[in-house]
């Protein structure tokens, strides 16, 4: 997995930009890469500790 607080929250930055865009789009299939980047974003928190 990645390591570094930085790398989890460019990766939750990205997922985050995909799932705006998919959202706009009315594709609902949008909420998985949303909490994907929530996920990285905890994750970078974590790691930070």
């Amino acid at each position: 997995m990645i390591r570094g607080k930085k790398a989890s929250f460019i990766m939750a930055v990205i997922f985050m930009f995909v799932a705006a865009a998919q959202i706009l789009d009315r594709n609902f299939l949008a909420i998985f890469p949303f909490f994907c980047g929530i996920y990285f974003l905890l994750q970078g928190f974590r790691d930070n500790k």
